[in-house]
């Protein structure tokens, strides 16, 4: 069931008093549910850092410093016996120090028994390592889209949609195309 009112806020509000982290919503109508709805900026789709995101993934595994570099959050598959394994498939750690592997994206489809490259191999195919293109159906164009076709990274919200649920409303975007 839709309010009574609806306010359209275009563009920033300027509110030279609101320091808080919170959302102005709440501070204006306390406890009060609302439903938030954006259009389609590319503000509005922005990720956190530490997503999983493909874009933020080498074909090979990179060395980061856990104290200073942004440590992705682990990610989780189902194997074909329906089994989840253990969360620490995106990061593992060597003996020393605070310098992590993040694991490349290669390692992470053979792990998921993904990664066909053998196959190709034998029968003279070559699997790009990114298309560069609108991915195909299945998504096996690439390793890259096939990694983001996987559920953990689709599953992967932005970090505008992430505060508002949290926060404990509702969130929406407008259709990309809209009058």
């Amino acid at each position: 069931m839709a309010s009574e009112f609806q306010r359209a806020y275009r563009g920033a509000i300027r509110i030279k008093s609101w320091k808080s982290p919170e959302l102005f919503f709440v501070g204006l109508y306390p406890n009060c549910r609302a439903l938030f709805v954006f259009g389609q900026s590319s503000n509005h789709n922005a990720y956190a850092e530490n997503a999983k995101v493909v874009t933020r993934f080498n074909m090979n595994k990179k060395m980061i410093n856990g104290v200073e570099d942004v440590v992705i959050t682990p990610g989780w598959f189902l194997r074909e016996d329906g089994t989840k394994p253990n969360s620490k498939d995106i990061l593992r750690r060597p003996k020393r120090g605070p310098v992590w592997d993040m694991k490349g994206v290669r390692r992470i489809l053979e792990e998921r028994g993904l990664g066909h490259q053998d196959e190709l191999k034998k029968q003279g195919k070559h699997w790009n390592a990114r298309c560069g293109s609108i991915p195909v159906a299945d998504r096996s164009c690439c390793r890259f889209h096939l990694l983001a076709a996987q559920p953990d990274f689709l599953e992967q919200k932005a970090m505008l949609h992430l505060v508002i649920i949290d926060a404990g409303h509702l969130f929406s975007l407008y259709p990309k195309y809209y009058c």
